[in-house]
Formats: structure tokens, sequence, C-alpha cells
């Protein structure tokens, strides 16, 4: 076998040893309703790895060796979700993102104005200062 050859044998074998175990991990990101969130983001914190989802509520992030992950999941509005999984080969995640919030039963709204406008009214007479006058009429 000429060097030619052997080189590029090792070039091809150096190759796969670089491709081996690296996958890829793709998948929507959702709302309870279904419908996809745009410009959710991702953060696989072991490779510090960072994606965005589509328009359409996709995602991809390529390179990831195989083993065990926590990958975290925002977007504005909603509550963030980490997800632990395993990657052996490639692999898709749907996940769906539940809202910030609190459904109230009933909101009461009172008035306190005497209350509110006696705390911040300036007093009469503070000190040597006199803050009240007497109005007088021409």
């Amino acid at each position: 076998m000429s060097l030619r050859g052997c080189s590029i044998l090792a070039f091809f074998f150096g190759f796969l040893v670089t491709v081996h175990g690296q996958y890829e991990l793709s998948g929507s990101i959702t709302d309870p309703q279904g419908m996809a969130l745009p410009e959710a983001e991702l953060y696989l914190q072991a490779l510090d790895l960072f994606a965005s989802t589509t328009t359409e509520g996709r995602f991809v992030l390529n390179s990831i060796p195989d083993g065990n992950y926590d990958l975290i999941v925002f977007a504005y509005g909603y509550q963030v979700r980490e997800v632990n999984f395993s990657i052996e080969a490639d692999k898709t995640l749907d996940l769906v993102l539940q809202p910030l919030g609190e459904q109230l039963s009933e909101v009461i709204v009172t008035q306190q104005r005497k209350q509110v406008f006696a705390l911040k009214q300036l007093k009469k007479v503070e000190g040597t200062a006199i803050y009240a006058g007497k109005k007088s009429e021409v």
C-alpha cells in the first residue's frame, strides 16, 4: 500500500472516530393548547449549547455525545422546565410549557382614598415651617 493510500485510510478512520457518538436532539415546544411557542430558548447545560425555536416551535441541537443530560427550556410568560434525558441515537423531544400565573376566583377592590391621602398630605405646621395658609378675597 502506498503512502497516499495509508494517509487516506488514516483520515477516514480519524473521521469515523470524531463522528461516532455525535447525535442530534430535535423536537417541538408547545403550550397546553398545542400552539407552537416561537422564540422559546433551550440550554444544554453540560455542553453549554443554546438553541431557539423557529416560528413553528421546532428546535435542533447538533453534535451531542451519548450520555445523560439536563435540558433547560424557557419562554417569556411560561414556567421554566428542566428535562433529564439520555441520548444514544438521534432523539426527538416534544415538550409542553405551562403558562405563568394563577386563576383567581374573584377580586375585591375597596376604596381607601382618605387613608392614602392622609398619608401623602403635608402637615399644616411642622417644626418652624407653616404649610397651611388662609386665602384672602380681594
